[in-house]
C-alpha cells in the first residue's frame, strides 16, 4: 500500500473509534467510586482530630452538614469515636460532654479536560452527534472537613 492510503486509513479508523457511544447508568444517588472517595476523605479528616481528652467519657453528638450525606457522616463519625474508646449517648442529659461537629465540606469534586468535538444535537433534524475526543481526562477527588 502507498503511504498516503495508509495515512487515510489510519485517520478513518481513528475517527471511527471516536464516534463510539458509551452509556453510564447510576442506580444510586452516588456512584460507588464517589462513595469510596467520601469515606476515604472522612477517614483522613477524622485522623487529624485529637480525641485524647474525650476517651472514657460519655459524649452526646450534634452533627451538622450542608449536604444530604451528613446522616451517613454522623453515623460514621459516631462509630469512629466509639473505636477511639469514647462512649456515645443519645440523651444529652446523661452526657459529660456535648460535641457540636460541623462537616463544613463533604463532597466529590470532578475535574475534566477535553480536546475534540463535544456532543451536539442538530436542532432541526433532532439527532445527536456523539463527541469525538482526541484527548479526555476525568478526575474525581473526595473532600471532607470536620
Amino acid at each position: 500500500m502507498k503511504p498516503p492510503v495508509r495515512i487515510l486509513m489510519l485517520c478513518f479508523f481513528a475517527l471511527l473509534g471516536g464516534c463510539s457511544v458509551s452509556s453510564q447508568v447510576n442506580l444510586t444517588q452516588r456512584s460507588s467510586i464517589e462513595q469510596r472517595l467520601l469515606v476515604r476523605s472522612l477517614e483522613r479528616a477524622m485522623a487529624a482530630l485529637d480525641v485524647e481528652s474525650f476517651r472514657g467519657k460519655v459524649v452526646a453528638i450534634d452533627f451538622y452538614g450542608l449536604t444530604s450525606d451528613r446522616d451517613f457522616a454522623r453515623e460514621f463519625f459516631t462509630a469512629w469515636l466509639q473505636g477511639q474508646q469514647v462512649r456515645i449517648t443519645a440523651d444529652p442529659q446523661k452526657a459529660q460532654l456535648r460535641l457540636k461537629v460541623f462537616a463544613s465540606a463533604l463532597g466529590v469534586d470532578k475535574g475534566q479536560g477535553f480536546v475534540g468535538i463535544p456532543a451536539v444535537t442538530v436542532p432541526i433534524l433532532g439527532f445527536s452527534m456523539p463527541e469525538v475526543a482526541l484527548f479526555k481526562s476525568v478526575s474525581n477527588r473526595g473532600n471532607a472537613e470536620i
